[in-house]
Protein backbone atom coordinates (compact mmCIF):
# COMPACT_ATOMS: atom_id res chain seq x y z
CA UNK A 1 0.00 0.00 0.00
CA UNK A 2 2.74 2.51 0.82
CA UNK A 3 4.57 2.14 -2.61
CA UNK A 4 1.08 2.45 -4.16
CA UNK A 5 0.77 5.83 -2.45
CA UNK A 6 4.48 6.79 -3.53
CA UNK A 7 3.57 6.19 -7.06
CA UNK A 8 0.58 8.64 -6.49
CA UNK A 9 3.10 11.41 -4.73
CA UNK A 10 5.93 10.22 -7.12
CA UNK A 11 6.14 14.01 -9.01
CA UNK A 12 5.64 16.09 -5.79
CA UNK A 13 8.07 14.75 -2.68
CA UNK A 14 11.85 14.45 -3.38
CA UNK A 15 11.92 12.03 -0.91
CA UNK A 16 9.97 9.38 -2.99
CA UNK A 17 12.85 8.16 -5.16
CA UNK A 18 15.24 7.66 -2.31
CA UNK A 19 12.76 5.23 -0.68
CA UNK A 20 11.79 3.50 -3.58
CA UNK A 21 15.46 2.95 -4.21
CA UNK A 22 15.76 0.99 -0.42
CA UNK A 23 12.08 -0.74 -1.04
CA UNK A 24 13.77 -2.04 -4.71
CA UNK A 25 16.47 -3.93 -2.48
CA UNK A 26 13.53 -5.68 -0.36
CA UNK A 27 14.06 -9.26 -0.19
CA UNK A 28 10.62 -9.86 -0.99
CA UNK A 29 10.29 -10.49 -4.72
CA UNK A 30 6.75 -8.57 -5.26
CA UNK A 31 7.97 -5.71 -3.10
CA UNK A 32 10.69 -5.58 -5.00
CA UNK A 33 8.70 -5.56 -8.22
CA UNK A 34 6.57 -2.97 -7.34
CA UNK A 35 8.97 -0.53 -6.14
CA UNK A 36 10.96 -0.95 -9.39
CA UNK A 37 7.84 -0.53 -11.39
CA UNK A 38 6.89 3.07 -9.50
CA UNK A 39 11.16 4.01 -10.12
CA UNK A 40 10.14 2.87 -14.56
CA UNK A 41 7.45 5.63 -13.55
CA UNK A 42 8.81 8.11 -12.46
CA UNK A 43 11.99 7.95 -14.85
CA UNK A 44 9.21 7.99 -17.99
CA UNK A 45 8.57 10.87 -20.32
CA UNK A 46 5.17 11.96 -19.12
CA UNK A 47 3.41 14.59 -21.21
CA UNK A 48 1.51 16.12 -18.53
CA UNK A 49 5.02 16.50 -16.52
CA UNK A 50 6.94 17.74 -19.55
CA UNK A 51 4.56 20.33 -19.95
CA UNK A 52 4.92 21.52 -16.74
CA UNK A 53 8.17 21.24 -15.33
CA UNK A 54 9.99 19.80 -18.99
CA UNK A 55 13.21 17.79 -18.25
CA UNK A 56 12.84 18.64 -14.83
CA UNK A 57 12.02 15.20 -13.08
CA UNK A 58 14.61 13.16 -15.24
CA UNK A 59 17.73 15.66 -14.33
CA UNK A 60 16.48 15.16 -10.88
CA UNK A 61 16.86 11.52 -11.05
CA UNK A 62 20.29 11.92 -12.81
CA UNK A 63 22.21 14.05 -10.58
CA UNK A 64 21.15 10.99 -7.73
CA UNK A 65 22.58 8.73 -10.02
CA UNK A 66 25.81 10.97 -10.37
CA UNK A 67 26.11 11.54 -6.98
CA UNK A 68 26.35 7.52 -5.97
CA UNK A 69 29.71 6.08 -6.16
CA UNK A 70 30.97 3.09 -8.67
CA UNK A 71 30.25 0.87 -5.06
CA UNK A 72 26.71 2.28 -5.10
CA UNK A 73 26.21 1.84 -8.63
CA UNK A 74 27.35 -1.29 -8.28
CA UNK A 75 24.46 -2.60 -5.28
CA UNK A 76 22.14 -0.46 -7.34
CA UNK A 77 22.64 -1.95 -10.91
CA UNK A 78 19.01 -3.08 -11.51
CA UNK A 79 18.24 0.13 -11.00
CA UNK A 80 20.73 2.28 -13.18
CA UNK A 81 20.10 0.52 -16.10
CA UNK A 82 16.01 0.63 -15.41
CA UNK A 83 16.17 4.05 -14.68
CA UNK A 84 18.85 5.11 -18.05
CA UNK A 85 16.45 3.07 -20.32
CA UNK A 86 13.83 5.34 -19.85
CA UNK A 87 16.31 8.68 -19.77
CA UNK A 88 17.42 7.63 -23.50
CA UNK A 89 14.05 6.82 -24.86
CA UNK A 90 13.18 9.60 -27.37
CA UNK A 91 9.71 9.36 -26.70
CA UNK A 92 7.00 10.72 -24.80
CA UNK A 93 3.90 9.10 -23.41
CA UNK A 94 0.96 10.04 -21.48
CA UNK A 95 -3.27 9.81 -20.48
CA UNK A 96 -6.24 12.50 -20.51
CA UNK A 97 -9.50 11.87 -19.84
CA UNK A 98 -12.14 13.81 -22.24
CA UNK A 99 -15.12 12.92 -20.10
CA UNK A 100 -15.56 9.78 -17.57
CA UNK A 101 -16.08 7.16 -20.86
CA UNK A 102 -13.13 8.53 -23.19
CA UNK A 103 -9.53 8.04 -22.23
CA UNK A 104 -6.99 9.81 -24.52
CA UNK A 105 -3.35 7.49 -25.36
CA UNK A 106 -0.64 9.81 -26.36
CA UNK A 107 2.55 9.48 -27.71
CA UNK A 108 4.89 10.96 -29.55
CA UNK A 109 8.66 12.42 -30.25
CA UNK A 110 10.23 14.56 -27.76
CA UNK A 111 12.08 17.94 -28.70
CA UNK A 112 15.26 17.01 -29.10
CA UNK A 113 16.24 20.81 -26.92
CA UNK A 114 19.84 20.96 -25.33
CA UNK A 115 18.20 19.66 -22.13
CA UNK A 116 17.81 16.58 -23.72
CA UNK A 117 20.69 16.48 -25.45
CA UNK A 118 22.68 16.47 -22.32
CA UNK A 119 20.23 14.05 -20.78
CA UNK A 120 21.18 11.29 -22.87
CA UNK A 121 24.92 11.99 -22.71
CA UNK A 122 25.37 12.00 -18.88
CA UNK A 123 22.84 8.93 -18.95
CA UNK A 124 25.34 7.04 -20.96
CA UNK A 125 28.61 8.53 -18.32
CA UNK A 126 26.56 6.48 -15.86
CA UNK A 127 26.28 3.58 -17.82
CA UNK A 128 29.85 3.67 -18.90
CA UNK A 129 30.72 3.98 -15.10
CA UNK A 130 28.58 0.83 -14.19
CA UNK A 131 29.89 -0.91 -17.33
CA UNK A 132 33.15 -0.29 -16.00
CA UNK A 133 32.88 -1.45 -12.33
CA UNK A 134 31.27 -4.60 -12.65
CA UNK A 135 32.95 -7.66 -13.49
CA UNK A 136 29.33 -9.72 -14.24
CA UNK A 137 28.84 -10.52 -17.89
CA UNK A 138 25.23 -10.41 -17.23
CA UNK A 139 25.02 -6.97 -16.11
CA UNK A 140 27.17 -6.31 -18.75
CA UNK A 141 25.11 -7.23 -21.58
CA UNK A 142 22.38 -5.41 -20.29
CA UNK A 143 24.14 -2.55 -20.11
CA UNK A 144 25.48 -2.67 -23.99
CA UNK A 145 21.28 -3.47 -24.61
CA UNK A 146 20.62 -0.02 -22.71
CA UNK A 147 22.83 1.66 -24.36
CA UNK A 148 21.59 0.58 -27.90
CA UNK A 149 18.70 2.78 -27.00
CA UNK A 150 20.10 5.93 -27.86
CA UNK A 151 20.84 4.59 -31.58
CA UNK A 152 16.66 4.35 -31.48
CA UNK A 153 14.35 7.35 -33.11
CA UNK A 154 11.20 7.42 -32.30
CA UNK A 155 8.70 4.30 -32.45
CA UNK A 156 6.24 7.32 -34.65
CA UNK A 157 7.71 8.47 -37.63
CA UNK A 158 6.26 12.20 -37.20
CA UNK A 159 9.96 13.42 -35.93
CA UNK A 160 12.27 15.76 -37.08
CA UNK A 161 15.72 15.92 -38.66
CA UNK A 162 16.66 17.57 -35.24
CA UNK A 163 15.94 14.23 -33.54
CA UNK A 164 17.51 12.27 -36.42
CA UNK A 165 20.56 14.54 -36.07
CA UNK A 166 20.88 13.74 -32.38
CA UNK A 167 20.66 9.75 -32.83
CA UNK A 168 22.94 10.25 -35.31
CA UNK A 169 25.53 11.67 -33.45
CA UNK A 170 24.90 9.96 -30.15
CA UNK A 171 25.47 6.44 -32.62
CA UNK A 172 28.95 7.87 -33.42
CA UNK A 173 29.76 8.70 -29.64
CA UNK A 174 28.45 4.84 -29.00
CA UNK A 175 30.24 3.55 -31.93
CA UNK A 176 33.90 5.54 -30.25
CA UNK A 177 33.04 3.88 -26.92
CA UNK A 178 32.86 0.31 -28.52
CA UNK A 179 35.90 0.58 -29.87
CA UNK A 180 37.36 1.84 -26.63
CA UNK A 181 36.10 -1.26 -24.87
CA UNK A 182 36.33 -3.98 -27.71
CA UNK A 183 40.03 -4.90 -26.69
CA UNK A 184 38.82 -5.64 -23.10
CA UNK A 185 35.73 -7.77 -23.42
CA UNK A 186 34.63 -10.66 -23.95
CA UNK A 187 33.28 -12.42 -26.95
CA UNK A 188 29.93 -12.65 -25.97
CA UNK A 189 30.00 -8.88 -25.94
CA UNK A 190 31.89 -8.58 -28.92
CA UNK A 191 29.08 -10.61 -30.52
CA UNK A 192 26.47 -7.99 -29.24
CA UNK A 193 28.43 -5.14 -30.64
CA UNK A 194 29.28 -7.13 -33.70
CA UNK A 195 25.16 -7.96 -34.50
CA UNK A 196 24.88 -3.99 -34.05
CA UNK A 197 26.81 -2.49 -36.46
CA UNK A 198 25.18 -4.70 -38.95
CA UNK A 199 21.89 -2.47 -38.03
CA UNK A 200 23.95 0.54 -37.81
CA UNK A 201 24.84 -0.04 -41.72
CA UNK A 202 21.18 -0.81 -42.51
CA UNK A 203 19.56 2.30 -40.90
CA UNK A 204 22.18 5.05 -41.33
CA UNK A 205 24.44 4.17 -44.17
CA UNK A 206 27.98 4.34 -43.59
CA UNK A 207 28.14 8.11 -44.65
CA UNK A 208 26.53 9.22 -41.55
CA UNK A 209 28.87 7.01 -39.54
CA UNK A 210 32.50 7.63 -40.45
CA UNK A 211 34.42 4.83 -37.96
CA UNK A 212 31.70 2.90 -38.48
CA UNK A 213 33.97 0.31 -40.96
CA UNK A 214 37.11 1.37 -38.41
CA UNK A 215 34.96 -0.93 -35.63
CA UNK A 216 34.07 -3.26 -38.18
CA UNK A 217 37.83 -4.12 -39.30
CA UNK A 218 38.93 -3.64 -35.21
CA UNK A 219 36.10 -6.86 -34.75
CA UNK A 220 37.21 -8.66 -37.57
CA UNK A 221 40.71 -8.86 -36.48
CA UNK A 222 40.14 -10.59 -33.56
CA UNK A 223 40.89 -14.17 -34.64
CA UNK A 224 39.46 -16.21 -31.87
CA UNK A 225 35.84 -13.94 -32.31
CA UNK A 226 36.22 -15.42 -35.79
CA UNK A 227 35.75 -18.51 -34.99
CA UNK A 228 33.38 -17.89 -31.97
CA UNK A 229 31.15 -16.19 -34.72
CA UNK A 230 30.57 -19.13 -36.38
CA UNK A 231 29.26 -21.26 -33.45
CA UNK A 232 27.12 -19.08 -31.81
CA UNK A 233 24.08 -16.64 -32.65
CA UNK A 234 21.41 -16.79 -34.88
CA UNK A 235 21.45 -16.53 -38.35
CA UNK A 236 21.11 -13.24 -40.00
CA UNK A 237 21.82 -11.24 -37.35
CA UNK A 238 26.06 -10.79 -38.67
CA UNK A 239 24.89 -9.55 -42.32
CA UNK A 240 23.81 -6.21 -43.37
CA UNK A 241 21.12 -7.46 -45.71
CA UNK A 242 20.10 -10.30 -43.23
CA UNK A 243 20.34 -13.19 -45.69
CA UNK A 244 19.39 -16.03 -43.47
CA UNK A 245 21.06 -18.50 -46.49
CA UNK A 246 24.12 -16.91 -47.09
CA UNK A 247 24.85 -16.94 -43.31
CA UNK A 248 24.02 -20.12 -43.14
CA UNK A 249 26.06 -21.90 -45.67
CA UNK A 250 29.49 -19.45 -44.78
CA UNK A 251 29.09 -21.11 -41.09
CA UNK A 252 28.40 -25.13 -42.60
CA UNK A 253 31.53 -24.37 -44.94
CA UNK A 254 33.66 -22.88 -41.59
CA UNK A 255 32.54 -25.32 -40.06
CA UNK A 256 33.81 -28.37 -42.33
CA UNK A 257 36.98 -26.42 -42.04
CA UNK A 258 37.50 -26.60 -38.77
CA UNK A 259 36.70 -30.08 -38.87
CA UNK A 260 39.30 -30.76 -41.56
CA UNK A 261 42.11 -28.68 -39.66
CA UNK A 262 41.77 -30.96 -36.19
CA UNK A 263 44.15 -33.24 -35.95
CA UNK A 264 45.70 -35.73 -32.97
CA UNK A 265 48.42 -33.40 -32.77
CA UNK A 266 46.21 -29.95 -32.36
CA UNK A 267 43.50 -31.60 -30.25
CA UNK A 268 44.85 -29.88 -27.38
CA UNK A 269 44.75 -26.39 -28.93
CA UNK A 270 41.15 -27.57 -30.05
CA UNK A 271 40.17 -28.48 -26.65
CA UNK A 272 41.64 -24.60 -25.44
CA UNK A 273 39.77 -23.22 -28.35
CA UNK A 274 36.46 -25.27 -27.36
CA UNK A 275 36.46 -24.09 -23.66
CA UNK A 276 37.20 -20.49 -24.73
CA UNK A 277 33.44 -20.84 -26.68
CA UNK A 278 31.53 -22.21 -24.26
CA UNK A 279 32.77 -20.96 -21.10
CA UNK A 280 29.63 -18.72 -20.57
CA UNK A 281 27.33 -21.31 -22.10
CA UNK A 282 25.02 -20.99 -18.86
CA UNK A 283 24.73 -17.27 -19.10
CA UNK A 284 23.66 -17.73 -22.64
CA UNK A 285 20.33 -18.52 -24.60
CA UNK A 286 20.75 -22.20 -25.50
CA UNK A 287 19.49 -21.61 -29.12
CA UNK A 288 22.84 -19.61 -29.85
CA UNK A 289 24.44 -22.48 -29.59
CA UNK A 290 22.58 -24.20 -32.44
CA UNK A 291 25.98 -24.33 -34.91
CA UNK A 292 28.46 -25.36 -32.33
CA UNK A 293 25.87 -28.44 -31.96
CA UNK A 294 26.59 -29.30 -35.52
CA UNK A 295 30.21 -28.69 -35.34
CA UNK A 296 30.33 -31.25 -32.38
CA UNK A 297 28.15 -33.62 -33.98
CA UNK A 298 29.64 -33.95 -37.19
CA UNK A 299 33.11 -34.12 -35.93
CA UNK A 300 32.60 -37.09 -34.09
CA UNK A 301 30.62 -38.09 -37.07
CA UNK A 302 33.55 -37.59 -39.70
CA UNK A 303 36.50 -38.05 -36.30
CA UNK A 304 34.87 -40.45 -33.71
CA UNK A 305 38.38 -41.23 -32.32
CA UNK A 306 39.53 -37.55 -31.56
CA UNK A 307 35.69 -36.58 -30.33
CA UNK A 308 35.42 -39.03 -28.28
CA UNK A 309 38.29 -38.25 -26.69
CA UNK A 310 36.32 -35.35 -25.55
CA UNK A 311 33.52 -36.81 -23.53
CA UNK A 312 35.16 -36.38 -20.47
CA UNK A 313 35.11 -33.13 -20.40
CA UNK A 314 33.61 -31.54 -17.35
CA UNK A 315 32.69 -28.10 -19.51
CA UNK A 316 31.15 -30.05 -22.65
CA UNK A 317 28.78 -31.99 -20.30
CA UNK A 318 25.78 -30.13 -21.63
CA UNK A 319 26.78 -30.90 -25.03
CA UNK A 320 27.42 -34.76 -24.72
CA UNK A 321 24.40 -35.42 -26.67
CA UNK A 322 25.76 -34.12 -30.18
CA UNK A 323 29.40 -36.42 -29.62
CA UNK A 324 27.61 -39.27 -29.03
CA UNK A 325 24.91 -39.55 -31.63
CA UNK A 326 27.58 -37.93 -34.12
CA UNK A 327 29.53 -41.67 -32.81
CA UNK A 328 26.63 -43.64 -33.05
CA UNK A 329 26.47 -42.57 -36.86
CA UNK A 330 30.09 -43.18 -37.35
CA UNK A 331 31.95 -46.47 -38.17
CA UNK A 332 32.61 -46.36 -33.90
CA UNK A 333 29.13 -47.10 -33.20
CA UNK A 334 29.78 -49.85 -31.37
CA UNK A 335 32.49 -47.74 -29.21
CA UNK A 336 29.48 -45.09 -28.36
CA UNK A 337 27.20 -48.08 -27.44
CA UNK A 338 29.57 -49.10 -25.19
CA UNK A 339 29.68 -46.04 -23.34
CA UNK A 340 25.81 -45.63 -23.16
CA UNK A 341 25.93 -49.34 -21.66
CA UNK A 342 28.72 -47.77 -19.13
CA UNK A 343 26.44 -44.65 -18.39
CA UNK A 344 23.65 -46.68 -18.00
CA UNK A 345 25.53 -49.25 -15.38
CA UNK A 346 26.55 -46.16 -13.09
CA UNK A 347 23.63 -43.91 -13.78
CA UNK A 348 25.29 -41.25 -15.60
CA UNK A 349 23.58 -39.45 -18.12
CA UNK A 350 20.71 -41.46 -18.70
CA UNK A 351 18.97 -38.47 -19.73
CA UNK A 352 21.31 -38.08 -22.85
CA UNK A 353 21.42 -41.64 -23.10
CA UNK A 354 17.81 -41.89 -23.54
CA UNK A 355 17.60 -38.89 -25.55
CA UNK A 356 20.25 -40.45 -28.44
CA UNK A 357 17.60 -42.51 -30.56
CA UNK A 358 15.20 -39.38 -30.52
CA UNK A 359 18.18 -37.46 -31.89
CA UNK A 360 19.56 -40.59 -34.33
CA UNK A 361 16.10 -41.41 -35.57
CA UNK A 362 17.29 -45.06 -35.14
CA UNK A 363 17.02 -47.17 -31.81
CA UNK A 364 18.26 -50.64 -30.02
CA UNK A 365 15.34 -51.61 -28.00
CA UNK A 366 17.64 -53.92 -25.53
CA UNK A 367 19.76 -51.07 -25.15
CA UNK A 368 16.57 -48.46 -24.39
CA UNK A 369 15.11 -51.25 -21.88
CA UNK A 370 18.31 -51.50 -19.97
CA UNK A 371 18.15 -47.20 -19.85
CA UNK A 372 14.19 -47.52 -18.69
CA UNK A 373 15.09 -49.61 -15.80
CA UNK A 374 17.90 -47.50 -14.37
CA UNK A 375 15.71 -44.09 -14.84
CA UNK A 376 12.58 -45.89 -13.15
CA UNK A 377 14.95 -47.28 -10.06
CA UNK A 378 16.30 -43.52 -9.63
CA UNK A 379 13.32 -41.82 -10.15
CA UNK A 380 14.78 -39.94 -13.17
CA UNK A 381 12.15 -38.27 -14.33
CA UNK A 382 14.14 -36.37 -17.26
CA UNK A 383 15.44 -39.65 -18.83
CA UNK A 384 12.19 -41.31 -18.77
CA UNK A 385 10.52 -38.22 -20.23
CA UNK A 386 13.17 -38.61 -23.45
CA UNK A 387 12.67 -42.48 -23.66
CA UNK A 388 9.32 -41.67 -24.35
CA UNK A 389 10.82 -39.05 -27.13
CA UNK A 390 12.92 -42.23 -28.21
CA UNK A 391 9.91 -44.34 -28.64
CA UNK A 392 7.50 -41.89 -30.42
CA UNK A 393 10.14 -41.13 -32.99
CA UNK A 394 10.89 -44.46 -33.88
CA UNK A 395 7.29 -45.82 -34.11
CA UNK A 396 5.56 -47.41 -35.85
CA UNK A 397 9.03 -48.64 -37.64
CA UNK A 398 9.67 -50.76 -33.61
CA UNK A 399 5.81 -51.67 -33.13
CA UNK A 400 7.15 -53.87 -30.15
CA UNK A 401 8.11 -50.35 -28.31
CA UNK A 402 3.95 -49.89 -27.56
CA UNK A 403 4.67 -52.01 -23.73
CA UNK A 404 7.47 -50.12 -23.11
CA UNK A 405 5.84 -46.43 -23.86
CA UNK A 406 3.15 -47.53 -21.79
CA UNK A 407 5.23 -48.73 -18.91
CA UNK A 408 6.84 -45.60 -18.65
CA UNK A 409 4.06 -43.40 -18.76
CA UNK A 410 2.98 -45.73 -15.51
CA UNK A 411 6.51 -44.73 -13.71
CA UNK A 412 5.61 -41.32 -14.38
CA UNK A 413 2.28 -41.36 -12.76
CA UNK A 414 3.79 -42.68 -9.74
CA UNK A 415 6.43 -39.59 -10.20
CA UNK A 416 3.84 -37.05 -10.77
CA UNK A 417 4.75 -35.97 -13.85
CA UNK A 418 2.94 -35.38 -17.32
CA UNK A 419 5.72 -33.70 -19.05
CA UNK A 420 6.24 -36.32 -21.59
CA UNK A 421 2.77 -34.58 -23.53
CA UNK A 422 5.15 -31.79 -24.86
CA UNK A 423 7.59 -34.60 -26.17
CA UNK A 424 4.93 -35.79 -27.86
CA UNK A 425 1.79 -33.55 -29.31
CA UNK A 426 3.43 -31.72 -32.28
CA UNK A 427 4.55 -35.24 -33.76
CA UNK A 428 1.23 -35.72 -36.03
CA UNK A 429 0.93 -39.85 -36.50
CA UNK A 430 1.45 -40.28 -33.16
CA UNK A 431 1.50 -44.26 -31.05
CA UNK A 432 -1.23 -42.90 -29.47
CA UNK A 433 -3.07 -43.52 -32.86
CA UNK A 434 -2.11 -47.51 -32.35
CA UNK A 435 -3.51 -47.43 -29.11
CA UNK A 436 -6.55 -49.77 -27.72
CA UNK A 437 -9.31 -48.73 -24.96
CA UNK A 438 -7.66 -50.57 -22.48
CA UNK A 439 -4.23 -49.12 -23.36
CA UNK A 440 -5.90 -45.45 -22.92
CA UNK A 441 -6.07 -46.21 -19.45
CA UNK A 442 -2.42 -45.43 -17.92
CA UNK A 443 -2.52 -42.18 -20.60
CA UNK A 444 -5.65 -41.01 -18.75
CA UNK A 445 -4.81 -41.86 -15.45
CA UNK A 446 -1.65 -39.81 -15.88
CA UNK A 447 -3.74 -36.78 -17.15
CA UNK A 448 -6.17 -36.56 -14.86
CA UNK A 449 -2.63 -35.64 -12.32
CA UNK A 450 -2.82 -31.94 -15.01
CA UNK A 451 -4.22 -28.70 -13.06
CA UNK A 452 -5.06 -27.28 -16.56
CA UNK A 453 -5.96 -28.83 -19.88
CA UNK A 454 -4.42 -26.56 -22.32
CA UNK A 455 -3.51 -26.55 -25.94
CA UNK A 456 -0.63 -29.43 -25.66
CA UNK A 457 -2.53 -31.71 -23.69
CA UNK A 458 -5.96 -31.57 -25.86
CA UNK A 459 -3.84 -32.45 -28.36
Amino acid sequence: KSIEILDRIRYRENEVFDVLVDLAKNQENSTRTQALKVLENVSKYNLHILRQIGYGVQIFILERLENWDTNKLDQNKDIVILTCKELLDPSFEGTSMQDYRTMTFHSGALNPTPHLIDIRKRSMEVLKKLNYKTQDLVIRKKILITMQEITQTPHTANYGDDMEQMVVSDTNDLIEYYLSILSSSDNDLVKDIDEQTHWFSRRFGLKKLPRLNELKSTIASKTEYDMFKVFVGYDGRFDDDMDWDKAKNIRQEKIQEFIADITESNLPDWETKISAVIKNYSLSEPGEFQYFNIFLFEFAKQKPKLALSLISKPELEPFLIHLIAGAWGSPLQGKAKNIIIQWTKTGQHLSISARLFDYVESIDEQLLNKIFKKAKSNKDVQALNNVIASIVRNYPQNKNLKTLFIKTIIELTKNNNYWWINNVWYRGETILRYFSEYDFDSILKNLLMLPNIEYHAEE
